[in-house]
């Protein structure tokens, strides 16, 4: 590894070096230019004097050959015809791309943009260069490198001289990607200072194997526009869509709750208009936030996107509306504004066209994976979008992840698609555990859940109609009765050790999503007002993840309302209200109660239920396959008789406590398997654990086990 990062390292700079013996000749021609043009007007001691009549109109006629022809002369950066072959072994040779080429093919930099830099990257070589650029612009005391003398040194006459300076400018590419600084964020006059960031020249140099800076710009959300593109809902989506292409200061405002998947909203709308999305994340409590504000819609306009604005980002804090909505009038971009509540100063929308979109809870999502091209089979389908249902960032991140592990696998033969995605799909969807909810990775499957036959579909089922909300509520309109955009809620009832939490695994296993179990000691707390926050956190969590939530003994939470008898009835009484609420505005996701008590639920909680299921104790058949499942993989004797076990009437979650606190009793005796004996002392103390009565001797297998009522 060291050798290939040392070759690398020695090809990189004699690339970097080559290119700057290519500016040493432009910088000679300019410096012959310069000279040229000074000796026509005659200087005393650095100070210009006078003009003669002649040497006015020789600047005229320059000025107007610079006006028509974008120049005033043309130096020649370039490489020569040898240098060009020199180049070509060095790229051959290297083992891995260099920076100029990565800057190019991944940053996707013009030739004149790469120039710019090696210009740029000069002044870190030595201070010499500086006087040179001073000499350049006929100014000796500028010596840092500026936009002017950047185009003084790259006016080859390929691309226009405006086209150059705007590249140089904020927004654009090389300062978008925080490869070039600038004196001033904002800056973009002839005298300018420019100079590389920090790192940058250490990379182009080859001392540095990874770029400093990120080479993708994450706020640009760029969709396939020909994919993208789809059929807009209503009237006021296609009204909206209109006017962001037609008016370059449109502003349109789209309003709901669309927490699970906002960058998709504003996409499907910009997608549709032609446009790329950019995404600003200025809050007005930064310093400098209008300035930030200038600096987005300037990266905003150089992408042809529209500005991205989330009001539940920008609007915190004591700031003035007034004063946002002064700064976002005069900014030079179109403007898309997303908020949980509408947002509509008139200082903003009095000046600019306006368009609003005021329900977009039921809007579609901008459709389509990126299909991994050449690099996956081709008769593999997209992912199911209703079962994995990503944002936009998320649905590239995960495509990304996805070709990496189809590049890694490729072995001479295309692996498919549809497995690699499914992985990267749940890495990236993947939420993380918050104060009062703990992630559980599914591990269980179906086979490991036994129970009645017709009870077994009914979960299997659940996992399928999760999949199947977000056509259903969206694409064929019963969201907008039922308000939801894709939710469905379950309730699980039953005896403790029935197997409710192990169900709820197996189905959050199923969908593809992540369980988040809440854990109700951080959930309640004593403080008025502080248990319905910690709700919220929790039901939001589970939205913007995508992930199952689980309740967990819901009967503490959901239990009956009851008569106001003291003052902490009422609040009780409240925060059952708040979980009503919530339960009903859930829409989105897969949510799962459980509770051991059918009759402490509270009755108005059944109607918010799609599915609700009981769980009854196994009979015997269920029993035996418990017995098999639990003892499976443990050495047990051969004298022991699983059918016998299965007379005894334990629930599932006994069943596997029993036989591991068997196979625990064997270990410690330094036993190779599990006996008659183990068997019984761990079954009698199951029954002591669950309280229950001996009333009378039964002997399966010779087995002394003590089994009665409770």
């Amino acid at each position: 590894m060291g050798n290939t990062a040392q070759t690398r390292s020695e090809a990189a700079g004699l690339h970097f070096h080559l290119w700057i013996g290519a500016l040493n000749r432009a910088l000679s021609q300019a410096v012959d230019w310069r000279a040229a043009s000074n000796g026509k007007i005659p200087r005393a001691k650095g100070e210009a004097t006078g003009l003669s009549t002649g040497q006015a109109k020789s600047l005229v006629q320059s000025l107007d050959r610079l006006n028509r022809e974008g120049s005033s002369t043309a130096i020649r950066f370039d490489l020569s015809a040898r240098e060009k072959r020199v180049e070509g072994n060095i790229l051959a040779d290297a083992p891995a791309p260099l920076p100029l080429q990565v800057l190019r093919s991944y940053a996707g930099l013009s030739d004149f943009e790469l120039r710019a830099l090696l210009v740029l990257a000069a002044s870190e070589l030595s201070t010499d260069y500086g006087r040179l650029f001073g000499y350049v612009v006929d100014d000796l005391g500028r010596t840092a490198p500026s936009i002017e003398a950047i185009l003084a040194l790259t006016d080859s006459g390929e691309m226009s001289r405006s086209r150059r300076r705007a590249l140089l400018g904020p927004g654009h590419t090389l300062r978008r990607l925080g490869l070039v600084d600038a004196d001033e964020p904002l800056g973009d006059k002839l005298t300018t200072r420019l100079g590389l960031a920090p790192g940058v020249f250490a990379w182009l140099n080859g001392h540095e194997i990874a770029p400093p800076v990120a080479l993708r710009d994450p706020a640009l959300l760029v969709p396939d526009l020909a994919k993208d593109a789809a059929l807009l809902p209503d009237r006021s989506w296609r009204a909206a869509s209109v006017l962001l292409q037609r008016s370059a200061t449109a502003i349109i405002g789209m309003w709901g709750t669309i927490s699970r998947h906002p960058d998709d909203v504003a996409l499907h709308l910009a997608a549709a208009s032609g446009l790329a999305l950019y995404r600003c994340r200025v809050s007005a409590e930064t310093p400098g936030w209008a300035d930030q504000l200038r600096l987005a819609a300037a990266c905003a306009s150089a992408c042809n996107a529209a500005l991205w604005i989330e009001t539940g980002q920008l609007l915190t804090g004591s700031r003035i509306d007034t004063d946002i909505a002064d700064v976002l009038a005069n900014l030079p971009a179109r403007l898309i504004i997303t908020g949980a509540s509408p947002w509509r100063p008139a200082g903003l929308l009095a000046h600019r066209p306006y368009a609003d979109i005021a329900d977009c809870d039921t809007a579609p999502i901008a459709p389509a994976w990126p299909l991994l091209a050449g690099e996956a089979d081709t008769d593999s389908q997209p992912l199911n979008e209703a079962r994995h249902r990503l944002s936009w960032s998320e649905r590239q991140a995960a495509a990304n992840v996805a070709r990496c592990s189809v590049r890694a696998l490729k072995n001479g033969s295309t692996p498919p698609l549809e497995p690699a995605l499914e992985v990267a799909s749940r890495i990236v969807s993947a939420p993380q555990s918050g104060p009062s909810a703990r992630l559980v990775e599914p591990r269980r499957t179906l086979d490991d859940l036994i129970l009645p036959d017709a009870l077994h579909s009914q979960i299997a089922e659940i996992a399928r109609f999760h999949s199947a909300a977000g056509l259903v509520d969206r694409d064929w309109g019963f969201g907008r009765i039922a308000g939801s955009t894709g939710a469905v809620k379950v309730l699980f009832t039953g005896s403790p050790g029935t197997g409710k939490t192990l169900a709820a695994e197996v189905i959050a296993g199923l969908a593809g999503t992540a369980l988040l179990k809440v854990d109700l000691s951080q959930v309640v707390s004593k403080w008025i007002g502080e248990t319905e926050k910690n709700l919220e956190e929790v039901f939001n969590h589970a939205e913007r993840s995508g992930a199952t939530l689980f309740f967990d003994e819901a009967d503490a939470l959901f239990g009956k309302r009851g008569e106001v008898r003291h003052g902490t009835d009422r609040f009780a009484n409240m925060e059952v209200s708040f979980l009503l609420q919530r339960l009903e505005t859930f829409s989105r996701g897969l949510v799962i109660l459980a509770s051991n008590l059918r009759d402490e639920i509270d009755p108005a909680f059944a109607r918010r239920f799609q599915v609700s299921l009981h769980f009854p104790k196994p009979e015997r058949a269920e029993r035996e396959r418990l017995w098999h499942l639990a003892l499976n993989s443990a050495p047990v004797s051969r004298f022991v008789r699983i059918e016998e076990l299965a007379q005894l009437e334990l629930t599932g979650g006994a069943i596997v406590g029993a036989a591991r606190m068997a196979g625990l009793l064997a270990a410690t005796e330094g036993c190779e398997q599990i006996d008659e004996e183990h068997l019984s002392a761990a079954i009698e103390r199951q029954y002591r654990k669950e309280a229950r009565l001996m009333t009378r001797q039964v002997r399966p297998s010779g087995l002394h086990i003590a089994q009665g009522r409770r």
